[in-house]
């Protein structure tokens, strides 16, 4: 994966319309992955964006949010795509835009056990058929990925030696303390390939089958969020400690980007031994080591 192209984004709102830097309307062209990144960014998604009371603001998770503001930003530099009224007037216009060219089918929540989130849209590769978007931690989307998208929109097989590389690199990302989520997509929908109506319930009404229904599709990319704590916090964590507080952080974070908030905000100095723990770390630990 040698090819590998990181863009950033310096953006503290969600306005949808700040630009990329090093984006243009012609790299978007020649790199059609961006496009597919931003399919799943905005559609497998449950957030939206609206304007109100003179700033844009989110409507549900602020992850799933900042995902969907990315996709508007990239829709910028899509040339099949003009806004057609002012980005406050329709913040998600570029999402609306994706989503007219398909028809959504079913989405499988994301789950504390899978870490991941998918959705089933019809329409993406051809008319009559179904893809997965996925999007999740990315080392259970890349676990789940068989193949990965270049650039310049050819596919690979995924070697095991890659995977781990990749993932070691992303836990370089996650030791700066972002948050990081892995994207996918099953062009061929694996095995929701035949999902439809007529047999949404059927299929859909086992949550245990998820994980499995998630299997065999392509990596697109991976998003970093910087999600900095709010400014008092430091000083309140400095209160509990002069009050004799101890003072633990529970958060959804990967270990890695948790460690790192947690040193920032003085809650630790450093990581080690029984310092910090995963969930099926802690779980594992006897009724005196929770102490």
């Amino acid at each position: 994966m040698s090819d590998l192209k990181v863009f950033d984004i310096v953006e503290k709102s969600y306005d949808p319309q700040a630009p990329i830097t090093g984006m243009t309307n012609d790299l978007f062209t020649k790199t059609s992955i961006l496009r597919d990144i931003a399919i799943v960014c905005s559609l497998n998604n449950k957030s939206s964006i609206v304007f109100d009371e003179g700033k844009f603001n989110k409507q549900g998770e602020p992850t799933e949010a900042a995902l969907k503001v990315f996709a508007e930003k990239l829709g910028q530099y899509d040339s099949s795509f003009k806004r057609s009224a002012d980005a406050s007037k329709i913040p998600t216009a570029y999402g609306q835009h994706l989503a007219s060219k398909l028809n959504y089918i079913a989405t499988l929540d994301f789950s504390s056990e899978r870490k991941t989130m998918s959705t089933v849209y019809k329409g993406l590769v051809s008319k009559d058929q179904n893809s997965l978007l996925l999007k999740g931690a990315p080392e259970r989307v890349i676990e789940k990925c068989n193949s990965y998208k270049r650039a310049d929109g050819s596919e690979a097989q995924f070697t095991q030696n890659e995977k781990k590389n990749l993932i070691d690199q992303i836990q370089g990302y996650a030791k700066m303390g972002l948050r990081v989520l892995g994207v996918g997509i099953n062009y061929t929908g694996g095995k929701l390939s035949d999902l439809n109506n007529s047999n949404l319930e059927a299929k859909l009404s086992d949550l245990s089958k998820y994980g499995e229904y998630e299997v065999g599709g392509t990596f697109l990319g991976f998003v970093c969020i910087k999600d900095p704590p709010r400014d008092e916090v430091k000083g309140a964590i400095e209160d509990c400690k002069t009050a004799g507080i101890r003072v633990i952080m529970i958060t959804g974070d990967s270990k890695e980007t948790a460690v790192s908030i947690a040193k920032e905000l003085h809650i630790i100095e450093n990581d080690g031994p029984n310092i910090s723990f995963t969930g099926t770390e802690f779980e594992a630990l006897t009724p005196e080591k929770k102490r």
